[in-house]
């Protein structure tokens, strides 16, 4: 009996780090985020104490609102005009958000949490090395638009490592700041990057400085931006290139990386005000593009998923009652973030850099930022469930252990 209690006990303590483990695998490798996934939902279900965990957390808000969202997807089934197929595929898209509340256990652990952290910057590390090392290239493990998401995001974690950290260790952590700079801004062509580190970078310095410096600390930085301007080729091409896209498209020429996303846009939107309340349901938009009657639209893309905007996917699929899910979802996560301490920082940045994506890219339909927003989330609120479970213990310090009850949100 003891040696089994022991080997519960250290299958306890090894399962969060197949967590770990994902946050270093999403960034490189999708085919081993589709192995240590399952195998990191099959460990926390298997354990008593993480199933007794998942039954308090699934009455806080944020829970409630991942698991209402999809519950939209779900139900849109019925009202879908798509295919088994495809409503299956939309269904398997959006599940990550029920992996929200079941990832959070694992993260209760302060030391699980930094682990996290260390993964995911490990990860992007390679990734620069590939990339710098590979002829400059930017499409390494991802397409450019996920790579830099995810390089300005690790880019803004280790700023906020630095921040925290004194000596080498900062030293350190301010090198890994300019080395995804480097790699965003003068090897990547992901524009949406460039204006999500921007507001990150800015969110950092907000959040750290002292008021007295936070003015000269914010004009240094957008001078520096300019002049990275005028000498990085790939950021300057990249601009310019979208500004010769706004001049195309204004003159009739549809068929660039702007005029494909405003063309997306306009027919979601169309769908959108012919069913505002409830949307067309779960592939909607998806079967409407591949059924359209005008096939001039845009060519060369009649197996389109979505719009390239998750937020007019989930108007022309959901209506505003799948809006209402999704916003109720974000702000009750930046709710949640506020109640932070340590990974209040992180969190907001996650939401503030994620809200922002989604308005050009269908980031949390698709599985890399999706997987990763889901992830990161977790490990946060990880600190506000070990937060209410120490409230817990202090409060019912005396008390048997047969009437004690799990915290529920404030």
């Amino acid at each position: 009996m003891l040696n089994i209690n022991l080997m519960r006990e250290q299958w306890k303590r090894t399962v969060p780090f197949f967590l770990v483990i994902t946050l270093f695998v999403i960034p490189i490798s999708s085919t081993l985020k589709s192995i240590f996934i399952p195998l990191s939902l099959i460990g926390i279900l298997s354990i008593p104490a993480f199933r007794n965990d998942i039954a308090c957390i699934l009455k806080e808000h944020w829970s409630k609102a991942a698991i209402a969202f999809f519950l939209v997807v779900l139900f849109a089934c019925v009202w879908s005009p798509a295919d088994p197929h495809l409503r299956l595929t939309m269904l398997g898209k959006y599940s990550k958000f029920l992996y929200l509340p079941i990832f959070v256990v694992c993260f209760t652990q302060p030391t699980v949490r930094q682990y996290g952290i260390y993964a995911f910057v490990l990860a992007m590390i390679i990734t620069c090395v590939v990339s710098i090392s590979n002829a400059q290239v930017d499409m390494i493990f991802h397409n450019h638009i996920v790579t830099s998401f995810m390089m300005a995001f690790a880019a803004y974690i280790s700023g906020i490592e630095a921040m925290r950290s004194a000596g080498l260790k900062r030293v350190f952590f301010v090198f890994l700041v300019l080395l995804f700079s480097y790699q965003l801004l003068f090897i990547n062509q992901g524009r949406s990057g460039y204006i999500l580190y921007v507001v990150l970078m800015f969110l950092l310095m907000v959040m750290y400085l002292p008021s007295k410096y936070l003015f000269g600390a914010i004009l240094f930085f957008s001078c520096s931006f300019v002049m990275i301007m005028n000498h990085s080729k790939i950021l300057s091409t990249r601009i310019h290139a979208l500004v010769e896209d706004i001049h195309l498209y204004k003159h009739g020429e549809k068929n660039t990386s702007l005029g494909t996303r405003i063309v997306f846009h306009k027919f979601a939107k169309s769908l959108f005000l012919t069913s505002p309340w409830i949307g067309h349901g779960s592939g909607g938009f998806a079967y409407a593009f591949q059924h359209r009657e005008h096939r001039e639209l845009v060519k060369g893309w009649d197996n389109l998923l979505d719009p390239h905007s998750q937020y007019w996917l989930v108007a022309a699929d959901f209506g505003l009652l799948g809006l209402g899910a999704l916003f109720y979802l974000f702000v009750s996560l930046w709710i949640a973030a506020l109640r932070l301490k340590h990974m209040k920082s992180l969190m907001l940045g996650l939401l503030l850099s994620c809200f922002l994506a989604n308005f050009t890219d269908s980031l949390l339909f698709y599985s890399a930022v999706g997987n990763l927003f889901i992830v990161f989330s977790a490990l946060s609120l990880g600190e506000l469930v070990e937060q209410k479970k120490n409230l817990a213990a202090e409060n019912t310090l005396e008390t048997p252990l047969q009437t004690i009850s799990c915290p529920t949100a404030s």
